[in-house]
């Protein structure tokens, strides 16, 4: 094969599976498989279909390695299994024991091949490279332990994209996320407008927010589209300081009516949308419906295994669109389940062993956006490669800040990396530009800019006041270009196949360059907070 491409579409040369009883070095070379299951591989199409056969012994994991000379291959990158923590997202040389989460690509002297799984896939799958080929790892747990298959599992399928001399890297990355999900689900219309957390940060009260939607109202009128504007965390009846979670049945004192606030918002010529933490509440729960966490919390978790979960949260949602909320933003699945380090949390099994930790995950997903029916949501903190193809929104990335804009470089502009999953797997929401007292008005402008012209959900958090009429003008300006911007009209990174955080477009036929993030601070703040 040129140019250092290994071609996957065949039997792996070789097959490791880990059971609940395997030694823990199950995957050196010589070891040999004594776990009761079959791994059978099938090409299908442009696809190479990886199935897990049952047998005795429940599997945990499944290491595939495909030899080749990947010896050309001078940088890679690839995506992780959460966003959590600090993670990046840039170009840099092979280091063979690193993995990437579904999918990577590797840039040779002259070529970029990429290799992945489909989105919406059974297991969760890591990559790793090396100068000898390429390793495929499917993690079919069920909790911490092996699944209890009751039938064949499709655990994943694998596809390849071999690259031209001369070819265009960044278009090249939007043909593999296409070839990853054949059938992305994308919101109607563009979505754009305000959320209140970065300027509010949780205090702020109802009439507040009615005034918020007022002023969006204002700076909007005229447009083609409505702006949302978003209620996050907060007016939820249990919210204390070190407690966000539900029950999600009824507003605080600070919320008295959050169906009233709904007809306001959309009186004031807005769409209301709100933020829920659908697994974490102090409501009633069954014994066997609370997540046995390996790490207990403080406040009961729902498992995501279980019906009354499903039955749960499928109540939740569907209050929320009866009170006229239509844009729902869920949060904090991924902390919930698998905590703040990879799997930290997770039980030795789930209420239902049946299931694989991916499949579970998946089934909350379409939860969610069955009850939300056709109306948009964002999943945040969540797998990318899970919510694609359900969720119409994906909050990629950490978060911005209205403390320091650093933070917001890190994360903003910088999650602009994933650019090409933007309307291959979902719209790519890369967080809000964030007015506050604390962070340079001028720095968010070029952010929401930017925003705006790749075709990114634009949200703006903006302290009620703070706006001299020139930047009120601007943000005008900017939201009128978010409602109007077709898809055709995206704005290109010409550097991406380089950039820690793409610095110059190509936009309307011409070169834009955003690289003033640093002018900030003189350079890059290496003390971050996210408090003041």
């Amino acid at each position: 094969m040129p140019n250092g491409f290994v071609n996957l579409l065949r039997n792996p040369d070789d097959i490791k599976i880990q059971a609940d009883g395997s030694p823990l070095r199950f995957e050196e070379r010589g070891v040999l498989n004594t776990v009761d299951a079959q791994i059978t591989c099938r090409v299908s199409g442009n696809a190479l279909q990886i199935f897990l056969i049952p047998g005795k012994d429940p599997v945990k994991q499944i290491r595939l390695r495909f030899r080749g000379d990947c010896s050309g291959v001078r940088s890679v990158l690839g995506d992780f299994i959460t966003d959590l923590g600090e993670d990046t997202y840039y170009w840099h040389a092979i280091i063979p024991h690193e993995t990437f989460s579904w999918y990577f690509y590797a840039q040779t002297q002259d070529c970029m091949h990429g290799y992945g799984v489909k989105t919406g896939c059974n297991s969760f799958a890591r990559w790793q490279i090396d100068p000898a080929g390429i390793t495929l790892w499917l993690d079919v747990r069920n909790g911490r332990s092996g699944v209890l298959l009751k039938e064949p599992l499709l655990c994943a399928e694998v596809v390849q994209r071999c690259g031209e001399p001369g070819e265009d890297y960044f278009h090249a990355a939007q043909q593999l996320c296409e070839m990853m999900c054949e059938h992305p689900v994308l919101p109607e219309r563009q979505v754009f407008g305000f959320n209140n957390w970065y300027w509010a940060y949780g205090n702020t009260n109802q009439a507040e927010f009615i005034r918020e939607a007022r002023y969006l109202g204002r700076l909007c009128e005229g447009l083609p589209l409505r702006p949302y504007v978003v209620m996050d965390d907060g007016w939820q009846i249990a919210h204390t300081v070190g407690y966000n979670g539900g029950p999600w049945i009824t507003g605080n004192e600070r919320f008295p009516s959050l169906p009233g606030m709904a007809e306001e918002t959309e009186k004031a010529g807005c769409i209301p949308g709100i933020w829920i933490r659908p697994l974490l509440t102090l409501g009633h729960i069954p014994g066997e419906a609370v997540y046995k966490s390996a790490v207990p919390d403080k406040f009961p978790v729902l498992d995501p295994s279980h019906p009354f979960t499903q039955e749960r949260v499928t109540e939740d949602i569907r209050r929320l669109v009866d009170w006229g909320y239509r844009l729902i933003k869920f949060d904090f699945i991924l902390t919930d389940i698998f905590g703040t380090t990879q799997m930290e949390k997770l039980p030795a099994h789930m209420y239902d062993p049946t299931l694989t930790n991916a499949q579970i995950m998946l089934r909350l997903y379409r939860t969610i956006q069955d009850a939300a029916g056709t109306l948009p949501t964002i999943a945040c903190d969540s797998f990318n490669h899970l919510t694609a193809g359900i969720n119409p929104i994906r909050r990629s990335g950490n978060d911005t800040s209205g403390y320091s804009f650093e933070i917001t470089t890190r994360n903003g502009p910088h999650c602009l990396m994933r650019l090409p999953q933007n309307r291959r797997f979902f719209m790519t929401d890369i967080d809000c530009a964030a007015f506050t007292e604390q962070v340079n008005p001028e720095q968010n402008l070029k952010f929401m800019e930017l925003t705006a012209i790749t075709g990114c959900p634009l949200f703006a958090s903006v302290t009620p006041g703070i706006l001299t009429s020139g930047q009120e003008e601007e943000v005008r300006r900017l939201l009128a270009l978010a409602a109007a911007h077709p898809a055709e009209d995206d704005a290109v990174p010409l550097d991406w196949a380089y950039a820690y955080t793409p610095h110059e477009y190509l936009y309307r036929g011409k070169k834009l360059r955003y690289d003033g993030w640093y002018s900030e601070y003189d350079g890059s703040r290496q003390i971050l907070t996210f408090v003041k």
